[in-house]
């Protein structure tokens, strides 16, 4: 499983380079096992298809195969979050959802949203970790009131320009600017002009005093990883020790927008 493939290189590529990031988890990630009552108290989504959801029969929880993470460690991983706590930077644990859902207004009813934070943060509260950001599965943006009343304080969402302010919302939420991905070559580039590309970025972010939001998935392609990644992210690092940027989780960049949010 790539995922699983690539995360101590990427833990180890952050300790590097003292980096910290904001992992977006899957709720039913941190569960070292479930059965089919684990679940049954948590209202969910009506059946509905679009090109990031298409289920052959049921929905997510019947794809669920409610055993352990031992012998299904695509559902379950704590061992790879207790690799993040262990790491030497002190990383953001945010919430991608409990059940990667579309969170938008027209899929989701609201009970079902509360359900799934819900669920997302007392079992990372279970680890001793307070979720305070969230990145929508999918880039399906709604509930925002909900996010509000379980005590988050940042999302991450795509604004009219890649680099850009942070927001603050309608219900005193930070919104942060999504900027771009970090795993896609389609075009077949090579490393080097990759890199260039992405120090460009991050030059014009300096020059305008903007957020660059760089995104990945731990399933980001290998070569991608281990040729395009360690020149990004070094260059960044030169830029921090020279005080030219500040590298920040999303409840940093939050907290600091607004530091009324702060959490002590």
């Amino acid at each position: 499983m790539p995922s699983r493939n690539n995360f101590p290189f990427l833990i180890e590529l952050f300790n590097d380079y003292n980096l910290p990031v904001t992992w977006g988890i899957v709720g039913h990630l941190f569960l070292h096992s479930c059965n089919k009552d684990s679940h049954a108290w948590m209202r969910r989504i009506p059946y509905f298809k679009n090109k990031n959801w298409i289920y052959n029969r049921g929905d997510w929880f019947d794809a669920d195969p409610y055993t352990c993470w031992e012998e299904a460690n695509g559902w379950y991983a704590p061992d790879l979050i207790q690799m993040i706590l262990n790491s030497r930077v002190r990383h953001e644990i945010g919430c991608h959802t409990f059940s990667h859902i579309d969170f938008s207004y027209k899929n989701c009813p609201q009970t079902v949203a509360e359900d799934e934070l819900k669920a997302c943060t007392d079992v990372a509260r279970e680890w001793g970790i307070e979720m305070k950001s969230l990145i929508f599965a999918g880039g399906t943006y709604g509930n925002y009131e909900v996010l509000k009343k379980y005590g988050f304080v940042a999302y991450r969402k795509t604004l009219e320009c890649e680099l850009a302010y942070p927001l603050i919302d309608e219900n005193g939420l930070v919104v942060i600017p999504a900027s771009t991905g970090l795993e896609n070559n389609q075009l077949g580039w090579s490393a080097e002009y990759l890199i260039k590309r992405y120090k460009k970025y991050i030059d014009k972010a300096i020059k305008t005093g903007t957020i660059c939001h760089f995104w990945f998935h731990p399933s980001v392609d290998e070569w991608y990883l281990h040729n395009v990644f360690p020149g990004i992210l070094s260059y960044a690092a030169e830029l921090r020790d020279k005080n030219l940027i500040a590298i920040q989780t999303m409840r940093n960049v939050a907290e600091s927008v607004a530091p009324q949010l702060k959490v002590i």
